[in-house]
């Protein structure tokens, strides 16, 4: 119940992006210096184990993989060994800027406009389209799990069912309230977090849960209203970690499991 700050490795000339936690490593993006490796294993003191400086785009870590969209193709780096990352291969050229997700050998990129397209992985040196599908709004962040990609298309959750990823089609949609932040998955639950509206004077922003065991028909269990300022969301186990950008990183228990008994822990303030 007293949450504290375990160990920071700091630098101020770097401006971080996206933070990507793969089991003991943390991959950090940086605006000036690329990618920042990091050992978790002693989190009292992380240490950074190595440095990556390829411009780039958009990021996505995997067991022993690395891959980054470099502007003129995704590089995908073998990372068994981080201080000494190998480049396995660059694929697909000509594809345009989008978010990236990998699982069980296939691709997941989405485009914007231009919805969500589905490569096989099977073989670097055969990499093709699957299949495609359009989406009705602006396809951003993506999470995959058991054949359904679950996209934030700006104001509603697409569910995809791509179970055949030569045909995938569309499941259902999910309308959280107002627009879309972040959004983190714990099976068979998805959490997304959401500005709320303005016209609301109590503030409908927070954090929505929905039960997607069927994700053809998701059902929302749970919603908290929270902070204004929520920026990116996590979950582990029976709690949901929200950071912010005025209140550090708040914790609440079983509010993935109880959500008629939500217990809100001590906020955990940078020192």
């Amino acid at each position: 119940n007293h949450p504290l700050v375990a160990g920071i490795y700091e630098n101020e000339h770097w401006s971080s992006g996206t933070f990507i936690i793969q089991d003991a490593l943390a991959y950090v993006s940086t605006s000036n210096e690329g990618v920042q490796i990091f050992d978790l294993s002693q989190p009292l003191s992380p240490q950074r184990i190595a440095a990556m400086n390829p411009f780039y785009y958009t990021m996505f870590a995997a067991p022993s993989r690395l891959y980054l969209w470099v502007g003129e193709g995704v590089q995908i780096y073998d990372a068994s060994f981080p201080q000494n990352m190998q480049l396995l291969a660059t694929i697909l050229p000509d594809l345009t800027l989008g978010q990236l997700y990998v699982d069980d050998n296939r691709l997941y990129v989405t485009h914007g406009l231009d919805g969500l397209e589905i490569y096989d992985l099977s073989d670097l040196a055969d990499v093709h389209l699957l299949g495609t599908v359009d989406t009705p709004g602006d396809a951003g962040n993506l999470l995959v799990d058991d054949g359904y990609v679950f996209i934030d298309d700006g104001t509603d959750i697409v569910i995809v069912d791509a179970n055949d990823p030569r045909h995938p089609f569309l499941a259902t949609t999910i309308d959280p309230p107002g627009d879309i932040i972040d959004m983190a998955y714990n099976h068979p639950h998805l959490y997304v977090a959401s500005t709320g509206f303005y016209s609301d004077p109590q503030g409908s922003g927070g954090v929505t849960a929905f039960d997607v065991s069927i994700p053809a028909l998701p059902r929302q269990f749970a919603h908290i209203t929270l902070f204004p300022s929520i920026t990116d969301i996590a979950v582990k186990g029976n709690a949901l970690y929200l950071a912010t950008i005025s209140s550090g990183i708040a914790i609440y228990k079983q509010a993935l499991v109880e959500p008629n008994h939500i217990t809100w822990l001590p906020r955990l303030r940078r020192p």
